[in-house]
């Protein structure tokens, strides 16, 4: 199975345009066969990009080596906004929810201060996730 972000820039050079992109995978995400997978894996990339850029922060990494992952991150992270508010309203058990949450929390401590526009997406899912009937602060 491709990752998202992967299967996020295979689209790209295929000419479809962000919103096509996007839509794609809120319909494979939108399946409750593949939401969870779906969750897990954005979550996952965003958390990867989180940590590179707290390299980046500290000076270990040049910025310029990540631009193309941080403008695409964007759409992952409006992908996984929608399915997160699609979940809330459809009401699903999620074991995943609480993992997500303290990965996707665990990225704002160190990256704040010099990404703020991302940093606020984190919050907005973190607001998302903790609103799931499922969240547990374990």
């Amino acid at each position: 199975m491709y990752e998202p972000l992967f299967l996020f820039l295979l689209l790209l050079q295929q000419d479809l345009v962000s919103k096509e992109i996007q839509d794609i995978l809120l319909s494979v995400g939108s399946s409750a066969m593949f939401r969870d997978v779906c969750l897990q894996r954005l979550a996952w990339h965003i958390h990867e990009l989180a940590a590179s850029l707290k390299l980046v922060v500290k000076g270990e990494l040049e910025f310029c080596s990540r631009v193309m992952a941080y403008q695409t991150i964007f759409h992952v992270l409006f992908v996984l906004e929608e399915l997160l508010q699609e979940t809330s309203s459809t009401d699903p058990s999620l074991a995943s929810v609480s993992s997500i949450y303290h990965q996707l929390s665990g990225s704002l401590l160190h990256i704040s201060k010099a990404f703020p526009v991302f940093s606020h997406f984190l919050c907005r899912l973190q607001v998302l996730l903790i609103q799931l009937p499922s969240f547990s602060e374990r």
